[in-house]
């Protein structure tokens, strides 16, 4: 064998360790390879499990998520039905407030439109009251006027029983009566001051009255005699006090059976008459 052909057995055999190492090491990576391949392919469906898991939990949270924002939207909903039937409510709240304001004002009107009725009812059973009184003043006058006469008929039998008695009691009677002439004198001396002429009375029957009523505001008097005790319009009459003296005049204007209206004349001084004062047509 040539040297030639040596050599190319040498590279053959080298060649062939070389392939069979070659082939050994590919084997050995191959295999290699398939392990990592399939450490690999068993991370991968490990991952692959935990992606599916992670993707449900994330569907799952997701799927929460959406629940959580439909309930958020129906308690919205909710609210603001809550809040439009507060703000109605609100509303006929306001509008009933109102309204029981203004029937709070109706009624405070009508309480003091009851109130005044009822101070006029009040003054007028002040007044009625007053009257009455005055009419139990005149009834008492009356009865005392009644034992009056009684005493007077008693003394008028009495005196029948002896003329000695009798004469004593005229001559008292004489004594009273310049009394009251000098007290009528005087009267007439007080009246004539006040520009009151006597000779006017002539013409008028001696009455004698009381003062009923007397209203300052409007100037006029009302006497308990009419045209029952003789009384015509335009008759004046004295008012005196037994106290006070000569008070002023006042003339009839209206005659009624039982009592007669007359003005205040002037010359008499406002509020100087009062109720339960003397009037006569003569001094």
């Amino acid at each position: 064998m040539s040297s030639i052909g040596k050599v190319f057995v040498i590279v053959n055999l080298v060649l062939s360790l070389v392939v069979v190492g070659s082939m050994g090491a590919l084997l050995q990576a191959s295999k290699t390879t398939k392990a990592d391949l399939d450490a690999a392919q068993t991370a991968a469906a490990t991952a692959q499990a935990d992606f599916v898991q992670q993707l449900s939990d994330k569907d799952a949270e997701l799927r929460a998520v959406e629940r959580e924002k439909q309930r958020l939207e129906e308690d919205k909903q909710d609210i603001e039905v809550r809040a439009d039937n507060a703000e109605r409510s609100g509303k006929r709240q306001e509008n009933d407030n109102n309204q029981l304001r203004e029937d709070l004002n109706k009624l405070t009107a009508s309480f003091g439109v009851v109130q005044g009725d009822i101070s006029a009812k009040e003054q007028r059973n002040s007044e009625l009251s007053d009257n009455l009184d005055a009419v139990r003043v005149q009834s008492n006058d009356a009865l005392e006027g009644q034992r009056q006469a009684e005493l007077s008929r008693r003394e008028a039998e009495d005196r029948i029983v002896g003329l000695e008695r009798m004469l004593g009691q005229k001559e008292d009677q004489l004594v009273d009566a310049q009394a009251r002439a000098h007290e009528a004198e005087m009267l007439v001396a007080v009246a004539q001051s006040a520009g009151f002429n006597p000779a006017s009375l002539m013409a008028m029957p001696l009455i004698d009255a009381l003062v009923l009523e007397v209203d300052d505001e409007y100037g006029f008097v009302i006497l308990d005699k009419g045209a029952t005790d003789q009384v015509e319009k335009g008759y004046t009459f004295e008012i005196f006090r037994s106290e006070d003296g000569y008070l002023g005049r006042v003339m009839v204007d209206q005659v009624h059976p039982n009592h007669s209206t007359a003005r205040i004349l002037p010359g008499t001084s406002q509020g100087s008459i009062r109720r339960a004062d003397n009037a006569t047509t003569r001094l």
